[in-house]
């Protein structure tokens, strides 16, 4: 900034410097702005982009849905935590709150460490002994500064009937 604005002869260039200094993992994408006198080109965009360093846990899928059941089960639903990022994290704790025809099962022994592109298959277990709707959330606490804290909802329903158009 200190050497703008600034008068280029023909035929020369301009080097700029540019910091990029990310707090965590995600991707960056932007542009760079130059405005000249040039008539014909009064603005120039240069593209940039970045990705920082560091953990970037991602948790898949963001919703769990039973659907509807006819059975009182159990019924199995997966859940995938990744390691996205360049660098390890640490899963501190993976809980469920909600209705209790939900449980966790094969959890890893937490707290776990995750390397860069690892990840840890968790399941949560649907077995309703009545008919109704159940809902409930899994709550993954992590050292990720970006997300220190992930939640995922999960829905359930159990019926004795089979919904029929006609």
């Amino acid at each position: 900034a200190s050497m703008l604005p600034t008068l280029l002869p023909a035929g020369s260039s301009l080097a700029m410097r540019l910091a990029y200094t990310p707090r965590d993992a995600r991707a960056f994408d932007g542009s760079v702005m130059v405005r000249t006198t040039d008539p014909v080109a009064p603005e120039t965009f240069a593209r940039i982009a970045g990705t920082g360093v560091g953990p970037l846990l991602t948790v898949h899928p963001e919703a769990i849905a039973f659907g509807v059941q006819r059975s009182p089960g159990p019924h199995r639903r997966a859940f995938v935590m990744v390691n996205a990022g360049s660098s390890e994290v640490r899963v501190e704790s993976v809980t469920f709150s909600g209705d209790a025809v939900f449980a966790l099962a094969d959890v890893p022994g937490l707290p776990v460490r995750l390397a860069s592109g690892e990840s840890s298959t968790s399941y949560v277990e649907f077995a309703p002994s009545v008919l109704g709707t159940f809902s409930g959330s899994i709550r993954i606490e992590t050292d990720d500064p970006a997300h220190r804290v992930i939640e995922i909802s999960v829905l359930a329903g159990m019926s004795d009937r089979v919904c029929e158009l006609e």
